[in-house]
């Protein structure tokens, strides 16, 4: 029998598969700021809560030469502000819900929870980010990642904001090409 054959005529000796259900969300909030509640989008009533929510936003800030060329200050702000709504909508089930990793660039932002039984599971927690706006690196456009291991899989959330219109696509491809490719998740010294 071939080695590959026998590994898998043998895979339940030692493996063990475990169903995960994750909640991917973008949403583009024109540097608004939502009042309500966003329950309805994370925990709509036809389905279960999700085990892992990974929730992008782009364009939580105006995208002004200011903030993009200088001020963190408002990205980060506005980071906090979604990150709360998304907690009050999360309290609202019955699990524990705990905070993994986030990441933001100018006006992008990237935030992922777990269900509280996950959390001694998930590992190697790691951010990046990319510009390839104006000038091919400025945080107008670009992407923001986050990936982790839950049990023995990798996972990789990538929210990205693409330049606009119908006759861009070529440049949104090969703007996430670049995101996708120069990504780069530094390991952190442990000392």
């Amino acid at each position: 029998m071939h080695f590959y054959a026998w590994m898998r005529f043998r895979e339940s000796e030692f493996t063990k598969t475990t169903e995960c259900s994750v909640f991917c969300g973008t949403w583009n909030v024109n540097a608004k700021k939502q009042e309500g509640s966003l329950t309805e989008w994370l925990l709509p009533p036809s389905s279960s809560p999700s085990d892992i929510y990974a929730v992008g936003f782009q364009e939580m800030v105006d995208l002004n030469a200011l903030n993009v060329a200088i001020n963190s200050q408002n990205t980060e702000k506005r980071a906090v502000f979604w990150q709360e709504k998304i907690r009050e909508s999360l309290e609202q089930t019955r699990e524990r819900y705990e905070f993994v990793g986030e990441k933001y660039l100018v006006g992008l932002y990237l935030v992922i929870f777990a269900r509280e039984h996950l959390m001694p599971y998930i590992r190697d927690v790691r951010t990046t980010s990319l510009g390839v706006g104006i000038m091919g690196m400025m945080g107008n456009k670009g992407g923001v990642s986050v990936r982790l291991s839950v049990y023995d899989s990798t996972i990789c959330f990538i929210c990205a904001h693409l330049a606009a219109h119908r006759e861009n696509v070529a440049g949104r491809n090969a703007d996430f090409k670049n995101i996708y490719e120069k990504s780069v998740f530094v390991v952190e010294n442990s000392m």
